[in-house]
């Protein structure tokens, strides 16, 4: 018998259950068989029915099986016709189904039909090889999905196939019949064919002759759609046993008749009566059309119907959200609603996604301030895309293992293993090995790996020590130069081998073999150096890389050929062995992988393909299995559950968020394939419609809200603050609420940022402390402007400065405060590796060919420019080096008018309390400092601070020039002088010079040399004060800089202390600070001469 349970609270259906398993207990070895459609509602109902079932043991749920609707309707067919005329797994299932088309379309008899030769033609215009056995199987998949919708909604056109006829006629219907024909011959019976004749047998058998074979009894639970062939499977079964069908019913009325605005204004335009009809709830009407269709089809069912509906509130006593509910549950239009709106719906527009996050979590922990019961079990977060706002959930949220009181805990559920499980996104990316480029930043990001730096046990530093080989050897790219030849194209067979894997590990083993200092060497007749980098007991880590690179070629290689189904399983399992140490917490990711390619295997087994494969199909094959949602997993773990919204699932929960309710993301659009003939169908009674299920799935989530409702989208462009508009189903649902309820739901536009101040208003509630710091300083830019950092405590001098770290530290003040006082190194991140081939100079590599060529000698760094890898390895890099020859010859020439003997000099100067030392050249009486690289603010201060020593400690006063190359156009030298300064005036400079640095090492001060160059232009010398109205604007203007020289405002350290305030408004230093600036700079400006040198 069939009995339906309407309720419209899903724990009032769990309890009707529970009393229906009580009343009518079953045999203690007979499992209840309860069918539900997502794995979620059979985690909730396991602990709803354990729950109700209290034990001395505790709360137990047991013996219940929760199979597939369809395993379940196949085991009932095998009952029922015979189980030896059914093979105990279906032939048709789309998994196996795929691997039998497959085969189909590589056989002889079938490529040789005038029919198919549309589809045929298909593949076989692909370039490659590799490309046709893609598209064949993309065609397969597609097409097998496409047969099983056909089986359970277009049962009819199968079986006028299998009759020969066509009743669409099209060509893609002609060849789809051929393929479905030829399965039939193969595989015999379909579960459409079997699901009908179980039907007959079902309607004419008398019910004891079939007791025997069929389970007691059988529950269906919270199942919103049914196709027609298995709602009448359900209605024939029902005579046979008892079948309690447990739905969710938003309304006790009825409803079957409700008509959305849409039908009714299409009525209207028909009729042309004009008169407006009684469409009963709009919310009901407009977003219930699919739960509207199983009311339908219920109702004419032949079943006994025991309704579990609660009861509405008072209407004075129901807050917005129970009022909405009520008048859903009655089917009635919204009545007026007198009272102000109450927080139990918030509909909120945001900038972006991670907003959407940030102001939940703010909006979450309001809730729960405000009613301590609220717990975070208590809520569920739906999106319609989980992965857009994966990455952000985890930085706002905490994860379920960290313990952090600020941050509310949670789970994410329904997210692919592929996105959200490192090892298996390593191990997919394995199968692009024989198409990477193995470049040196790819494969140094495979050995961070654990697994893999596990199974070739290197630890953290040994990796760092490999990346410091990759850039000292110049490693970029390609295993050899056949290797970076096959990448380019099919014509080119041998490129240089520079810059490679070989060729650097060569020069590395080389290195390693011969004496600390690098050499020439020939192999295979052509010129190396070595790169004496690796001694001791690195010779280990060493050998540990050429193993790893070993273990990706000989897969890479292996990789390329094609194999059977077996053979690639057991080569990628023992690659994965071969690459992979698993570590405990990564025992589940690997058994997910392993599954995956037993699963691969058996439907290739089931199915009898014996074809071989190549990567690019078994890649396709693990990626569908691999990208769909792992929904068994982290779903009501007692903490906030983010998850994705899918059909079936609406739990209640007493908070019920919704995310990204844009209008380009919900209704999420339905892909339409030209392939799938159901799409250019007339829709029929039963038909899903991917916009019909998100509709309804709004409606569920209205209802499931227990306490409160919270809608969200991003309503206003971050790019340019255009508006955005919300999904049509807001629009609808705030439409439906001013025009049946006059009342304008107000829509809480949140800040662009989680610092803005408005986030600590009334309205809103910021957690997070150094957003609230932040907002602090915002209300009142005149406080950021004018406020001073607290100045560190004088600590004891080092005993010497030398001038090279004064000139670092009047360079980036900012960064030697941060590195010289605070003692935070590694702020910036270090070198990334390259992955490219030069392809041009590099000027910092020029920089130490110069300062390596001014000590020894052009000629004796000439070979060695061309071997290291820093150069392109062709005319252009020869070109490169003749150069920067000609620019040394240049600078060479112009030394040489020195005649005077060169001196190297040494000098110290009391400087506060600890002495300042240089060190130096001279010519006779000038100094003379030859740059490697141009001129710079750095060298420019290095070469300012020597001249004031040297003229501090000498009697005579003495000159100073500096020389360089100008690489901006064609090489040609320059020189920098400084004329004679006395030595009391070099003495009183170098005392403000000590003054200033010890501003610098008291807080942070946004003062080098730019500022000083801009400010030096608006001081008057007569009167010794700045032009104050011009004095913000040229402040500015070296704050923000240009693009050959950058300002201040683009340093990392500068947003580091000053990131709360605006670029415009940063402050000037104090006046003592500029006084400073000038009394050192002043004349450095004043005196100091560039030009170029007359050869």
């Amino acid at each position: 018998m069939l009995t339906i349970y309407p309720s419209n609270r899903l724990e009032h259906l769990s309890a009707l259950m529970h009393a229906v398993q009580v009343a009518q207990p079953s045999g203690v070895f007979d499992a209840d068989v309860i069918l539900v459609e997502s794995p979620g509602m059979q985690h909730w109902l396991q602990m709803q029915l354990a729950s109700a079932q209290q034990t001395p043991a505790g709360a137990i749920s047991m013996n219940v099986n929760f199979p597939l609707t369809s395993r379940f309707v196949w085991e009932i067919a095998r009952s029922v016709l015979g189980q030896d005329a059914i093979p105990e797994q279906s032939p048709y299932r789309r998994e196996v189904l795929q691997f039998r088309i497959l085969a189909l379309f590589q056989s002889d008899a079938f490529l040789t039909r005038s029919e198919v030769a549309p589809v045929v033609t298909y593949w076989q215009n692909a370039h490659t090889s590799h490309e046709q056995t893609v598209r064949r199987l993309n065609l397969a998949v597609a097409l097998a999905d496409a047969f099983e919708q056909y089986s359970l909604f277009r049962p009819d056109w199968l079986a006028c196939w299998e009759a020969g006829e066509d009743p669409i006629g099209t060509d893609t219907s002609a060849w789809q019949m051929q393929v479905w024909r030829n399965l039939v011959d193969i595989c015999g019976p379909h579960p459409a064919q079997l699901l009908a004749k179980t039907v007959e047998v079902l309607s004419s058998t008398d019910s004891d002759a079939l007791q025997a074979r069929l389970p007691e009894r059988i529950f269906l639970f919270a199942v919103n759609t049914l196709a027609p062939s298995l709602m009448a499977f359900f209605d024939a079964l029902g005579k046979h046993c008892d079948i309690h069908f447990f739905y969710l019913n938003p309304s006790q009325a009825y409803w079957g008749n409700v008509r959305s605005d849409k039908a009714i204004a299409k009525s209207l335009l028909r009729t042309i009566s004009g008169e407006d009809e009684d469409k009963g709830n709009p919310l009901l009407a407009n977003l219930g059309q699919q739960g509207k269709d199983l009311f339908n089809r219920l109702v004419q069912l032949e079943s006994l119907e025991i309704g579990a509906f609660d009861a509405p509130q008072p209407s004075n006593q129901s807050c917005l959200l129970a009022q909405i509910q009520q008048d859903i549950f009655m089917n009635e239009p919204g009545s007026l609603w007198a009272k102000d709106p109450d927080d139990s719906i918030n509909v909120v527009s945001c900038y972006t996604a991670l907003r959407e996050v940030q102001v939940l979590h703010d909006h979450l922990r309001k809730l729960m301030i405000s009613d301590p019961d609220l717990k975070a079990r208590d809520i569920v977060v739906l999106c319609p895309e989980i992965e857009h706002y994966a990455p952000y959930v985890y930085s706002v949220f905490s994860r379920p293992s960290e313990s952090d009181g600020s941050r509310l805990p949670c789970s994410l559920s329904d997210r692919s293993v592929q996105d959200a499980d490192p090892l298996v996104t390593a191990f997919v990316s394995l199968l692009s090995l024989p198409d990477s480029r193995f470049s040196a930043k790819e494969l140094v990001a495979y050995l961070k790996q654990p697994a893999i730096s596990k199974q070739f046990a290197l630890e953290e530093n040994d990796v760092a020590l490999i990346e410091t080989w990759i850039q000292a050897a110049s490693i970029r790219w390609g295993l050899n130069g056949t290797h970076k030849a096959s990448m380019v194209d099919e014509n080119t067979t041998q490129l240089s081998e520079q810059n490679s894997w070989e060729w650097g590990l060569h020069r590395l083993l080389t290195g390693l073999m011969g004496p600390d200092q690098a050499f020439f060497y020939e192999y295979h007749n052509k010129p190396y150096l070595s790169v004496p980098n690796v001694e001791g007991q690195q010779t280990l880590v060493l050998g540990k890389l050429i193993r790893f690179l070993v273990t990706l070629h000989g897969m890479a290689t292996q990789f390329r050929q094609d194999y059977t189904m077996p053979q690639w399983v057991e080569l990628l399992r023992s690659s994965a062995d071969s690459l992979f140490s698993i570590t405990a917490e990564q025992e589940y990711s690997w058994t997910l992988i392993t599954q995956t390619l037993a699963q691969l295997l058996l439907h290739a087994e089931q199915a009898e393909n014996s074809q071989v494969f190549c990567l690019a199909e078994i890649k396709a094959l693990l990626m569908q299995k691999l990208s769909r949602p792992e929904v068994k997993n982290n779903f009501l773990t007692g903490k906030v559950t983010f998850c994705s919204m899918m059909p079936m699932r609406s739990i209640p929960f007493k908070v019920v968020a919704i995310l990204g309710l844009n209008d380009d993301s919900f209704p999420r659009k339905e892909t339409r394939s030209s392939l799938n003939l159901m799409h250019s169908d007339s829709v029929r009674q039963g038909d899903r419609s991917r916009s019909k299920e998100d509709k309804y799935l709004f409606l569920e989530a209205i209802l499931s809200a227990r306490q409160y409702l919270y809608l969200s989208y991003q309503g206003l462009s971050v790019r340019d603050n255009s508006e955005r508009q919300p999904s049509s189903v807001v629009s609808q649902f705030l439409g439906i609420l001013s025009e049946q309820y006059a009342l304008e739901l107000p829509v809480h536009q949140a800040p662009l940022h989680s610092y803005s101040p408005d986030n600590f208003g009334h309205l809103w509630l910021s957690t997070y402390e150094d957003a609230f710091r932040l907002a602090k300083l915002l209300q009142n830019p005149d406080s950021i402007i004018e406020r001073q950092f607290t100045p560190l405590l004088p600590e004891h001098e080092v005993e010497d400065w030398t001038v090279e770290q004064v000139a670092r530290c009047f360079a980036d003040p900012l960064a030697f405060f941060t590195q010289y006082r605070l003692g935070i190194s590694g702020f910036i991140e270090g070198q990334v590796l390259e992955e490219f081939e030069p392809f041009e100079e590099n000027a910092l590599h020029r920089f130490f060919a110069f300062g390596d060529a001014l000590e020894s000698g052009f000629d004796a760094i000439k070979d060695r420019l061309l071997l290291d890898g820093h150069l392109p390895d062709n005319e252009v890099g020869a070109h490169i080096s003749r150069q920067w020859e000609s620019g040394y010859e240049l600078l060479t020439q112009a030394m040489a008018t020195h005649e005077a003997p060169r001196e190297h000099v040494s000098y110290q100067v009391p400087f506060g309390e600890s002495v300042l030392m240089m060190q130096s050249h001279v010519y006779g009486a000038e100094h003379v400092m030859v740059w490697s690289g141009s001129k710079s603010d750095k060298r420019l201060v290095h070469f300012w601070l020597n001249h004031l020593v040297l003229n501090a400690v000498k009697e005579t006063p003495i000159s100073s020039v500096a020389y360089y190359v100008d690489w901006s156009g064609e090489p040609e030298v320059r020189q920098v002088t400084l004329p004679l300064l006395p030595s009391t005036e070099a003495k009183h400079i170098l005392h403000k010079v000590h003054e200033l640095l010890l501003q610098f090492l008291s807080y942070p001060t946004l003062a080098d040399v730019r500022v000083a160059e801009k400010i030096n232009k608006v001081f008057d010398s007569d009167t010794q004060c700045f032009d104050n109205s011009q004095l913000h604007a040229v402040f500015n203007e070296a704050i923000q800089g240009s693009e050959m020289r950058p300002g201040l405002s683009s340093s990392p350290y500068c947003e580091l202390f000053f990131a709360a305030i605006h670029t415009d408004n940063l402050p000037i230093p104090d006046q003592s600070v500029l006084s400073l600036l000038i009394a050192v700079y002043g004349p450095l400006f004043a005196q100091c001469s560039d030009k170029k040198v007359k050869l």
